[in-house]
């Protein structure tokens, strides 16, 4: 397969770390880093997806951080727990 990405003078017969991450990040994003220069600007139809696709990843990136923020909590809570168990069982004793 022959290297898609910026510099395409150079194309070899790989795959560049840029285009793979870029792909997985984003498979949109991949497509359109391809296809925006064949596209004119201010196509309507284009500025709608990329407008859309902002949209998305920003409530993504929110939803990540919310997640994150969770397993921190429920980290703490669990530590907490296991304290508090662990005190009353040695109170016991």
């Amino acid at each position: 397969m022959e290297q898609i990405g910026k510099n395409h003078e150079e194309a070899g017969k790989y795959i560049s770390a840029e285009d793979v991450n870029r792909f997985c990040y984003c498979p949109y994003q991949y497509y359109y880093s391809l296809t925006v220069n064949k596209i004119p600007r201010g196509t309507k139809k284009i500025s709608k997806r990329f407008k859309k696709g902002k949209k998305y990843h920003k409530a993504y990136d929110r939803g990540l951080k919310m997640q994150n923020f969770i397993r921190i909590v429920a980290g703490l809570a669990s530590a907490v727990l296991i304290l508090w168990i662990g005190w009353k069982i040695w109170s016991l004793l």
